[in-house]
């Protein structure tokens, strides 16, 4: 916590902070026994029939199968694997870090010579990831599925199947731990991402969306922004094209969220579209996944979408709980109480009900019930 408090103040998001933190303290609790080399096991649709020695990328795999002792099993669920030894420069993040980039390199090149492409993972307790938690079907989330069942059936067909549609996508983006110990942060950031397009249209389907502009109004808009800021740069022009030419998907999920959260919807389309810097953004995140432009063992790119999945993750689940009539995770990060008509103009509350300077919203207010759809 020490580790985590220090990265905080040094600019670190909580997520990032908690990830370096918790791989340095593992890598301090480096097994003995393992030496110089990082202990691997190497798990998947394989067989090893030879052992494996490539010195330019410090790599040994001995080609002995490993079954798990009578009455136990590996964590990571498979029947047998094949223990890896990747040597590090250094016992460190650097170090560790280095090596899981050469163990990359060995499993693509693997991958390039087998036109089968069979499923090969590995898992390391130094890399292995979150816990997950467990779903609990007692009496109470029984009624909750009773009132989205019934919610949702008074639907449109079309929106329907739209909201269900998110809800497959936000159930197939998690593994049970059962199965997968190392599940993929950026298959579950797409699926996400999937999720929100799908309500967007639901929501958009069921409360239209503001009218796009005519030519003489975007000509009277490019104008007017050609006035402001005289020479215009390529940035400029991107950002004309977006947001006056051809709004797209953002002009749609922006009307959602101000449907589903009102002002606190702004805040969230900012975070998805408009934030500072850039890369933060959650349809840059999005894009970059899906481009191709990073990949998941590069730790600062995992974090980094990590830290944007916790945002989306709030965003979409709440949206799918609005249009259900669930209960609603409360957003310590926004700037004003959700979607409340009683805002004073400086985004406090107008009837004072919340402590001087606190400006997250919840539900112990009881002047504000989010209206139910109709």
């Amino acid at each position: 916590m020490d580790k985590v408090k220090k990265l905080r103040e040094e600019g670190s998001s909580r997520v990032e902070a908690f990830g370096l933190a918790k791989l340095d303290m593992y890598i301090k609790g480096w097994p003995g026994a393992w030496g110089q080399g990082l202990q691997v096991a190497i798990y998947g649709d394989l067989e090893i029939e030879t052992d494996v020695n490539l010195p330019d990328l410090g790599i040994t795999i001995k080609a002995d199968k490993e079954v798990p002792k009578e009455g136990k099993s590996f964590v990571f669920g498979a029947p047998y694997c094949y223990t890896a030894t990747v040597q590090v420069l250094s016992k460190d993040t650097k170090g560790v870090l280095e090596g899981v980039d050469r163990l990359e390199k060995f499993l693509a090149a693997w991958r390039t010579a087998d036109w089968g492409g069979s499923g090969i993972s590995y898992w390391c307790h130094l890399l292995n990831g979150s816990a997950q938690t467990m779903s609990c079907l007692d009496s109470g989330k029984l009624d909750g599925i009773i009132k989205a069942l019934s919610t949702i059936a008074r639907y449109t067909d079309h929106q329907q199947r739209l909201i269900w549609r998110a809800a497959w996508w936000l159930r197939q983006s998690r593994r049970s731990v059962f199965v997968d110990q190392n599940p993929s942060v950026f298959g579950e950031y797409l699926a996400y991402w999937n999720a929100l397009e799908c309500l967007t249209e639901a929501v958009c389907d069921r409360w239209n969306p503001p009218k796009t502009l005519t030519k003489l109004e975007k000509d009277k808009a490019i104008q007017e922004y050609e006035n402001k800021h005289q020479a215009l740069t390529s940035g400029d022009i991107v950002e004309l094209y977006n947001k006056v030419v051809n709004p797209g998907l953002p002009r749609l999920i922006r009307h959602a969220l101000t449907v589903c959260f009102g002002v606190v919807g702004e805040q969230y389309y900012a975070e998805c579209f408009t934030k500072k810097p850039k890369y933060s953004r959650l349809h840059q995140v999005r894009n970059d996944i899906a481009h191709g432009n990073i990949v998941e063992y590069d730790l600062n790119a995992r974090l980094r979408v990590e830290t944007a999945q916790g945002r989306l993750w709030m965003i979409v689940n709440n949206m799918l709980a609005l249009l259900a009539r669930q209960a609603i995770a409360l957003d310590r990060e926004v700037r004003s109480c959700y979607t409340c008509l009683n805002l004073s103009p400086d985004n406090t509350c107008g009837l004072g009900l919340l402590p001087s300077g606190e400006r997250v919203w919840r539900f112990t207010c009881g002047k504000y019930e989010p209206k139910k759809p109709n």
